[in-house]
């Protein structure tokens, strides 16, 4: 997976990046659930993620959007076989 930061410098509370899934890809290692404190708010630009928050699970293609709160166990993949990006915006 490639990160790359949308904004010129860090900002306090608010982390806004790009990120690159590319076929097979998981947003954690061992495609494990992960949690944290703070709120995500993702929304896909190109290719197709599939997002599990807690026990559902979402297929977001371009143009979908989604959020929660991070202290939900989640985790992103990439099922498909072309490269995913998606715009996140992860608030603490």
């Amino acid at each position: 997976m490639r990160y790359r930061r949308l904004t010129p410098g860090p900002v306090p509370g608010m982390n806004y990046f790009e990120s690159v899934y590319p076929p097979g890809a998981y947003s954690s290692q061992n495609a494990e659930y992960v949690r944290h404190r703070g709120h995500e708010i993702g929304n896909v630009v190109s290719g197709v993620l599939t997002v599990d928050v807690g026990f559902d699970s979402y297929e977001l293609h371009p143009g979908d959007s989604i959020t929660y709160p991070s202290t939900t166990p989640h985790r992103i993949s990439n099922q498909g076989r072309d490269d995913a990006v998606a715009i996140w915006l992860n608030l603490d």
